[in-house]
């Protein structure tokens, strides 16, 4: 019998590789392994041989990181969805103004600047962002917990251990944010191991995800336990030796948990509190620029969690911190509505610029407060169901003869599939040329 409190209470990769081997006799670090030694107790994830490929195509762990969270998001997007019986809206839109009102009126008074700060509200912990202890400091554990639908056992296989299964490609789920990305899938070769554990009709199932290289197969293959061959469950005994965001997981109604075992994500982003500027904390905003839900920000390390000032936040996404905060020179900002091909597009510019005045000629003092808005310091950010999708440099910029717009200009183009390629083409050097405009009086 396996509980939940037990396996909850596993941060890192030994005690891990422990509970593994309790259960299944193999921890899939052992030597000389072949197919027929693991068959009993692991199956290939997407009941692919040769997943690896597929699986390894990003190149820093952060990246995999926000695609869990996309998922979790989308995961409480469509069980409220469901609760509220609406149908395959366009947007998510409709549904969070349904499902969590209160948050959705504040953030509505924001945009319209009838309020200056963005609260949780009834939205608040559906979904969880944790950074905990590693073996080591440059590899933390993560937990991503969404209060969504939950997973059943027979379920795992299709939905959480898929690769490429294509669950939101339909265009009735264009509610859902996480059709455009990679899927959770790619977080895994940044990880020890991955631990998931969903809750579904008031029962807990789980699983784990491995990497292991086996003598039948040329490259490195992520296989998932099973015992007896099926998702096991997992008992829930007691909650009272479980920090208060796993606590709150264990009990709602229904949910799933992805705590990825010691990852791998960039220097630059974990060397300082979760929530400090130019910290993981802004590059989720960064990436979910806009994607409707705030994420619970934790920060659980020992070397950061016993500050006086640590304290949990929620992001937000960069486009609200662009309507609250004092950087923004809003007699500065605009937009342009433009049509293509019968497609409605909207270019938003926005001149981010430090308090001082006699900084604003200065790179390194405005380059300091840009990153803050985007990590990647780049002007021009694509969105698609308001997540990056991707970025483009100072060079346009540059080759106009506007260098002093460098870590100044901000650019948002809502990109609409592949024709956002045409429309960027057509009206970028305006957009450029209108906000230099209206700045000359600098």
């Amino acid at each position: 019998m396996i509980y939940l409190s037990d396996l909850l209470s596993i941060y890192k990769i030994k005690p891990l590789n422990e509970f593994i081997k309790k259960f299944t006799g193999l921890n899939l670090e052992e030597n000389d392994l072949m197919q027929s030694d693991i068959e009993k107790n692991w199956k290939f994830l997407g009941d692919n041989k040769s997943n690896g490929s597929s699986i390894s195509i990003l190149k820093n762990g952060e990246k995999g990181l926000v695609e869990r969270i996309t998922n979790a998001i989308d995961s409480v997007i469509e069980k409220q969805k469901n609760i509220y019986n609406m149908g395959n809206p366009k947007s998510n839109q409709a549904i969070i103004k349904k499902a969590f009102p209160k948050y959705y009126d504040n953030q509505q008074k924001v945009l319209t600047n009838e309020k200056s700060s963005s609260y949780a509200c009834d939205a608040d912990n559906q979904v969880v962002l944790a950074i905990n202890n590693g073996s080591s400091s440059n590899k933390p554990t993560f937990d991503v917990i969404d209060k969504g639908t939950g997973i059943s056992n027979e379920d795992f296989k299709n939905t959480i251990l898929s690769i490429n299964f294509g669950n939101k490609l339909s265009r009735d789920k264009s509610y859902l944010i996480g059709a455009f990305g990679q899927g959770g899938s790619t977080s895994l070769p940044f990880s020890e191991a991955t631990i998931i554990i969903s809750k579904f009709n008031n029962k807990f199932y789980f699983t784990i995800i491995k990497a292991v290289d086996l003598l039948d197969y040329k490259n490195t293959s992520y296989v998932y336990m099973t015992i007896d061959n099926k998702i096991p469950e997992v008992i829930y005994n007691n909650s009272n030796n479980l920090t208060e965001y796993l606590k709150e997981f264990a009990d709602s109604d229904s949910g799933t948990l992805v705590r990825m075992i010691e990852t791998d994500i960039s220097k630059s982003f974990r060397d300082n509190e979760i929530t400090k500027p130019g910290m993981l904390g802004d590059y989720i905003n960064t990436e979910l620029f806009n994607v409707g839900l705030p994420v619970k920000l934790i920060e659980n390390r020992e070397d950061y969690s016993l500050n006086a000032h640590t304290q949990s936040r929620n992001s937000f996404g960069s486009y609200i911190k662009l309507q609250t905060w004092k950087y923004v020179q809003k007699n500065y900002c605009g937009s342009i509505d433009v049509s293509y091909r019968n497609n409605s597009y909207k270019i938003e510019y926005f001149v981010i610029l430090p308090n001082e005045k006699d900084d604003w000629g200065k790179d390194s003092a405005c380059k300091k407060i840009f990153e803050q808005f985007n990590v990647y310091c780049e002007p021009i950010i694509y969105i698609v169901n308001g997540q990056t999708v991707t970025t483009n440099r100072f060079t346009k910029l540059r080759n106009a003869g506007l260098n002093f717009l460098n870590y100044r200009l901000l650019i948002i183009i809502r990109w609409l599939y592949k024709s956002v390629a045409l429309v960027h083409a057509s009206y970028l050097s305006f957009t450029i040329k209108s906000t230099w405009e209206s700045m000359q009086n600098w």
